[in-house]
């Protein structure tokens, strides 16, 4: 076996339980496996299953990996602190908000303590943004600024990186963001219980649609990695009797990504092996011709796309080019998947983030 087809296998294993078997014991090369599950933000998954089902590692690997597995649940337990900060804070200052993302999708997983984490996002409504964020300067003792071109407030508290969102996905064509600002406020706020605490979240079908799309978006700009496919498979299982699945069809097909979320789909179900009725729409020849292509851009750039890029440091005319001649290419690839996104992403959304960059637009 391959490193990937290890990495895949034990992600199986991970996600669904499934027995480990004699050829994946014997084809664990933890060096190279390593290597790879940190590119793909889900070492702490890997490390935890072969830990667990006791792999042949050497003493010194076993170690290794028994630490990082601790070093994750320890990050998981201070993203749990903050998040219980969070909700008590809005909570008794009575203002609507929900968390997506992050420590509400680790909630759906076997093993929640060994998703890698990352920050806290939370959307809350225009008509309550402005209170919030002075209840956040007042209790927490922030100064917390909007900064162009961005869609939320970044701040931290306890050691641990906030997200205030006022918008939340990255449409470049106003009826998209428009049809997905009703979405909004016309769905209810859906709970689900982190850790022991009752956390909002969005509805079932919203959420489901949501993941799909931050994890499609970044796939089309500069790549993503595992986890992201991880988190959308774990959350399609644990809604799937949940889900509205006439309502989902008709959302993709009005925002033209159904061809999209059929290729993801299909990831998950021949690479990650979500049981095929837990996808709610089916899935096309043509989509499932896309695996390859999906693949190659997770394996060679990981998460968010950094193992592809030479110019770590998020600045200067070098990196924006090189960033730009990702971006043409995965356009070019997944036309066909979303083509009216990809189409105002060329002719509106480049065009207005090389304006911000130049100074051009405030």
């Amino acid at each position: 076996m391959t490193t990937i087809q290890v990495l895949l296998a034990l992600l199986r294993n991970a996600l669904w339980g499934h027995p480990v078997e004699k050829e994946l014991r014997e084809s664990v090369d933890f060096a190279r496996l390593s290597k790879v599950a940190k590119q793909q933000t889900v070492a702490g998954l890997i490390f935890g299953e072969l830990v667990r089902r006791q792999f042949p590692l050497t003493p010194r690997d076993t170690l290794m990996a028994f630490g990082f597995t601790q070093r994750v649940a320890q990050a998981n337990a201070l993203l749990q602190h903050e998040l219980a900060n969070l909700v008590n804070v809005m909570h008794r200052k009575k203002l609507p908000f929900f968390v997506f993302k992050g420590q509400t999708l680790a909630a759906l997983y076997p093993h929640p303590e060994e998703r890698t984490p990352g920050d806290i996002d939370f959307y809350c409504p225009p008509s309550s943004f402005d209170a919030a964020v002075a209840v956040f300067q007042e209790e927490w003792k922030l100064k917390l600024e909007r900064q162009a071109g961005e869609h939320a407030i970044e701040f931290n508290h306890g050691k641990v990186l906030f997200e205030m969102h006022y918008e939340m996905l990255d449409f470049n064509t106003k009826a998209d963001r428009l049809y997905w600002e009703r979405l909004l406020s016309d769905t209810p706020t859906d709970f689900v219980e982190v850790n022991g605490l009752k956390v909002p979240t969005l509805a079932p079908t919203l959420n489901v649609l949501y993941t799909f799309l931050h994890l499609y978006l970044h796939l089309v700009e500069l790549g993503v990695g595992l986890r992201q496919f991880c988190d959308v498979a774990v959350l399609l299982h644990a809604l799937c009797d949940k889900i509205d699945r006439a309502a989902l069809q008709k959302h993709l097909k009005v925002l033209n990504f159904t061809l999209a979320f059929e290729a993801v789909g299909w990831i998950l179900i021949d690479k990650l092996g979500l049981p095929p009725e837990d996808f709610p729409l089916p899935i096309s020849e043509k989509a499932k011709r896309y695996e390859q292509d999906i693949l190659r851009i997770v394996f060679l750039g990981g998460n968010f796309g950094k193992q592809a890029k030479h110019h770590a440091v998020r600045s200067g005319l070098s990196y924006y080019w090189e960033t730009f001649r990702i971006k043409l290419r995965h356009y070019r690839l997944f036309y066909a998947l979303s083509p009216r996104h990809i189409r105002a992403a060329l002719f509106s959304g480049l065009p207005h983030r090389i304006s911000l960059l130049l100074g051009l637009k405030k």
